[in-house]
């Protein structure tokens, strides 16, 4: 009994050195890949373009397991791993039939462009500047909308102004449609967002009845993309014109708390 209880005392202090040595290689291993995953992050690039049928998920843990309802579980989470910082995302968007010369805004290069569309991630004065160039395009501007919308960090947000239009059996959303997931950093913000503005061009044009034919849905705006901007900086698109499709400029800015 005696060299049982001896042995059993003697394996203790091993176990535990056992689980301290574990302990120290994994803790410098796991803040080197957070310090690595932050970095890399860092160095996204500014503005990258996105399918347009990017569908914009975020659903982390432990958010996924914790029932909507479940307000003092919501409670228990912020108290635990911090409030979310709050974003509101200011977009205004402009139809032009056509796109007046923006090299007066002295923008600089895109930093992206492709197939008739240019990005631009814009300081705070450039942004406020092509504001008030593209609100005073009175004499081209056929449609314009200014949505707004306020969410926090990792949660997707969406918008839609518009109506359900019936198209060969099923209904479709025609008008203006925003989504935006924002992702808060140090000093950026990581903005993941999809607009489509479609139109019916010609509400006669349908069946007896009642439904609209497809030929008379227009999609002027379709993209998806992803911007890491700067604290202040906002966000300008710009698609030219074609044959198919009116001009369109869309000025967002992320605003947060």
């Amino acid at each position: 009994m005696t060299s049982t209880a001896t042995a059993g005392a003697r394996s203790n202090p091993a176990e535990r050195f056992r689980v301290i040595r574990a302990v120290v290689i994994i803790l410098p291993l796991a803040a080197g890949l957070l310090i690595l995953h932050r970095a890399w992050n860092s160095k996204l690039p500014e503005l990258v373009l996105l399918p347009p049928t990017t569908t914009i998920t975020h659903n982390p843990l432990p958010e996924r397991w914790i029932p909507g309802s479940w307000g003092w579980m919501w409670w228990l989470r912020d108290a635990l791993l911090g409030k979310r910082t709050p974003v509101n995302c200011d977009a205004e968007v402009f139809q032009l039939t056509e796109l007046p010369a923006v090299g007066a805004l002295d923008l600089g290069k895109p930093a992206l462009a492709t197939n008739g569309l240019q990005m631009w991630s814009l300081n705070a004065a450039q942004f406020e500047n092509a504001r008030v160039f593209f609100r005073g395009a009175n004499q081209n501007k056929a449609q314009s909308f200014s949505p707004r919308i306020s969410t926090a960090d990792g949660i997707v947000a969406s918008l839609f102004n518009g109506n359900a239009v019936p198209v060969g059996g099923t209904m479709i959303d025609v008008g203006f449609q925003f989504q935006v997931l924002p992702r808060t950093r140090k000093d950026k913000t990581d903005v993941t967002l999809s607009v489509k503005w479609t139109e019916l061009l010609d509400p006669s044009s349908g069946t007896d009845a009642g439904a609209t034919n497809l030929s008379a849905l227009r999609t002027n705006l379709w993209q998806a993309a992803r911007a890491q901007l700067p604290i202040g900086n906002g966000f300008l698109l710009i698609q030219a014109p074609s044959e198919t499709q009116p001009g369109m400029v869309l000025l967002l800015h992320i605003g947060r708390k």
